[in-house]
Order: C-alpha cells, then sequence, then structure tokens
C-alpha cells in the first residue's frame, strides 16, 4: 500500500500541526501502510508553521516555515521519520544513503535513535553542514566522496550492495514523506479558508513539490478539495545548476542524463547539487502543465544583490537564520529558503506573481538547533581513486570486528589506504 491507496482528509487532531504533521495527517497518508505504534516510535519532531510575512508590489506574502519546528532544522526531518519507521518495518539493520547534508543529516538522527547503523555518503564540499554531533554514535557513519553528484551516488549504491543494505529512500517514501506538505495546505483551505495562488520552493531534484501536489490533485479528485484552491507552483533553481529550469525552458518533457553537466558558476547553496535529475523530472514536467506552473533560476549575482531584502522581510516577522562565520562575514548556513524568497521577489517584481495574487514561499531550512560543529568523516573517497576500489576498501573497514565501528578509532581514514 502506497501514500495514495488510502487517502482522504482526516487529521489526528490531538496532535498538533507544529509537533508533526506526520503524526497529525497519518490517518490521510499512511493508515494501512505503515503502523501507527512504530510510526510514533519513530517521530520526535516534524512540524510546520504558518507565518504572515509581508505585501510586496501588491502581492501577498506568507512563510511556509519548514524549519524551525523541525528536528534537524529542514524538511528533510519528515524523510527521516518517514524513511525510519518504513525500515523498521522492512527488518533493516543498517541504511546507507547519499545526501548533499540534509537529508542525510535527517536520515542519520533519526536511524541512530532507534538503533540503524547508518552509512551516509556525502560530497566533500558540503561536508561543513555535517554536524559533528550526530556522528556521535557509533553505529552514525561518514564518508566523504570527492567529485560530482553521480560519483557519491555510485559510491553508495555499490557499497550498499556489496554490504547486503538498503539503499533508502526509496522514491515512494520520499513522495509519501512530501505528501504531508499538502496536508497542510490543504487542512489552511478546508478549515481556516487559507488560498494561495502560488507556492514556491528552492527545488534540487523537485521530490517536495511532487510529493505535495500529488496530495492535493488527489483530495480534488475525491471532492475533497476545490480545484480552484490547488496554487501553481513556480520552482528555482540556482542558475550555476539548474537542469530542472533548463529543460523546462527548452520545453522538454525528459532531462538527459548527462555526466558533464557541473556547475557554471559559484553555487548559492551548495547541498542543492543534483545534476541529473532524470527519475522526477518527467513527473515534475507533467505537474507544472496541470497546474499551470513555471521554473526560475537565480544567478549568483542576483542572489547576492537582493537576499538582503528577503532577510530583512524574515527578521521584521521575528525569523532569523542560523548564521556562521565564513571568510570573516556571518552568513547564512543553510541558504536553500533563502534562495527560494530570493526567486520569489523576483518573480513579484518581474510580473510573473501578479498584484492581487498571494504566494506560500517555502523556508525549507536555516533556523537550525544549533550551529554545525565540524567533524572527521570515517573515511574519503579521494577523487583519483575508483569507485570500485574505494568501495572495496570502505566494506574491509567496516567489517572489521570490534572497535572498527567505534567512530572515533576511525574518523578520518582515507579509502586510497586500500591495497
Amino acid at each position: 500500500m502506497t501514500v495514495l491507496d488510502n487517502i482522504g482528509y482526516r487529521l489526528n487532531r490531538e496532535v498538533a500541526a507544529d509537533q508533526s504533521v506526520i503524526l497529525r495527517y497519518a490517518p490521510a497518508l499512511y493508515d494501512g501502510w505503515l503502523d501507527s505504534e512504530t510510526l510514533a516510535s519513530c517521530s520526535c519532531r516534524e512540524g510546520l508553521k504558518l507565518i504572515e510575512l509581508a505585501s510586496v508590489n501588491g502581492v501577498r506574502i506568507h512563510l511556509l516555515d519548514e524549519s524551525s519546528c523541525m528536528t534537524t532544522g529542514t524538511y528533510k526531518s519528515l524523510d527521516g521519520c518517514v524513511t525510519t519507521a518504513a525500515s523498521l518495518e522492512a527488518g533493516a539493520r543498517q541504511l546507507v544513503f547519499s545526501s548533499g547534508a540534509n537529508t542525510g543529516s535527517a536520515l542519520t538522527a533519526y536511524g541512530n535513535r532507534v538503533g540503524f547503523e547508518t552509512f551516509f555518503f556525502c560530497p566533500t564540499s558540503t561536508l561543513h553542514k555535517v554536524d559533528a554531533r550526530l556522528l556521535a554514535p557509533a553505529k552514525a557513519h561518514l564518508v566523504a566522496v570527492e567529485g560530482p553528484d553521480a560519483r557519491v551516488k555510485e559510491a553508495a549504491s555499490r557499497f550498499a550492495e556489496a554490504v547486503g543494505a538498503p539503499l533508502v529512500p526509496t522514491v515512494e517514501w520520499r513522495l509519501a514523506a512530501a505528501g504531508s506538505r499538502g496536508m497542510f495546505i490543504a487542512e489552511l483551505a478546508i478549515e481556516k479558508a487559507l488560498r494561495f495562488d502560488w507556492v514556491s520552493q528552492a527545488v534540487c531534484a523537485a521530490f517536495g513539490p511532487i510529493g505535495l501536489y500529488r496530495v492535493l490533485l488527489e483530495l480534488d479528485r475525491q471532492g475533497e478539495f476545490e480545484r480552484r484552491s490547488v496554487p501553481r507552483f513556480l520552482g528555482i533553481q540556482q542558475a550555476g545548476l539548474a537542469p530542472l529550469v533548463e529543460a523546462w525552458s527548452a520545453g522538454s518533457s525528459q532531462l538527459d542524463k548527462s555526466q558533464s553537466r557541473t556547475w557554471s558558476e559559484p553555487p548559492i547553496e551548495p547541498s542543492l547539487y543534483n545534476a541529473s535529475p532524470t527519475i522526477t523530472y518527467p513527473r515534475l514536467h507533467e505537474l507544472l502543465g496541470k497546474i499551470d506552473g513555471d521554473m526560475r533560476a537565480v544567478t549568483r549575482a542576483e542572489f547576492d544583490h537582493e537576499n538582503s531584502r528577503f532577510l530583512e522581510l524574515l527578521a521584521n516577522a521575528g525569523v532569523n537564520l542560523t548564521e556562521t562565520p565564513i571568510d570573516g562575514l556571518s552568513e547564512p548556513i543553510e541558504k536553500a529558503g533563502l534562495l527560494c524568497g530570493v526567486g520569489t521577489l523576483r518573480a513579484i517584481d518581474e510580473g510573473r506573481i501578479r498584484p492581487g495574487e498571494s504566494v506560500l514561499c517555502s523556508l525549507s531550512g536555516g533556523v537550525l538547533p544549533s550551529v554545525p560543529q565540524p567533524g572527521e568523516p570515517d573515511c574519503r573517497l579521494a577523487a583519483g581513486i575508483p569507485v570500485e576500489e574505494g568501495v572495496e576498501f570502505l566494506v574491509r573497514h567496516f567489517s572489521t570486528s570490534g572497535e572498527a565501528h567505534d567512530p572515533e578509532s576511525t574518523r578520518g581514514e582515507e579509502s586510497s589506504h586500500a591495497p
């Protein structure tokens, strides 16, 4: 059974939305698929909040705060909770995953909390976003991989196959987790008559909006939710790596898998690093056509020039992003939500979002529990080492008995040490 097999407008009103949208909307999304007790045992803090932000050029902006009430400070806590529950029911003991930072951090936090051994494959470019405190449990492992996202994913996939552990999360689990976002918007419309003309979000592979709208459109099909209440979607990417925007602008319904697609300018948010989201783009393209949505890119120069404008709107609403010193300046650690804000303001200025309309802008991360503390990965897969050779080393390394599973005894080893 999947998220759409038993969907309906049903709420667990004993759980507030700012506490856990996973548990609040479990009767609608997960009954018959995930055991309620298992789900409750995995839930920690997966809350959403609505904040009225400002009116800009006649456009009302609301903020979908998907950060301040989340265990790991980003909406990927939703993936962490659902994936952990589904993995428990599948009888898993280990989890393997790759991530630019946020999904991997959430899966590490939630997985170790219920006793899984976790193997997080992360690009070296985003290690600064991984909090060392997540790696304190002996069963929490971090592998840094040099090179593009395809290499990170390949290393994780080969390792999972070699050790016989599941590679998570599945596409269905990601969409199921994102469905709770759709239910939150549906509840606002049904019970509070709050309707939005647009939803905007910074996207990488676009699992979030696909899962969100899958629920809204299904509720519409069932007559639970009026079609006129389904907002249009504005997806925003950084121009330096914007495969979804490029394909959409070209009118293509498919995305070519390219091993050569890479950054054309310095990244705004390096964790949005997926160069070939070929699995999700056809679904996104179909969705955008159904709801008359759009995709936009923001250049690094545009972001640097305009992000202070959105930061001021956030500060006026009492929202302050977690910052850390970078090159002598204090900057937000997580910039995906800020990127969304800049893209939204540009869409308003350009008239894509028109006066009299309203937009729900996703702050998918940025208000973190604390500033991440730097930590050392267990191992590093150097750029000059073939993935196959590196994975063979990792398998031997992590299969060593006793202290080899203690992160403190293995931190910092290079895969190039393999014979």
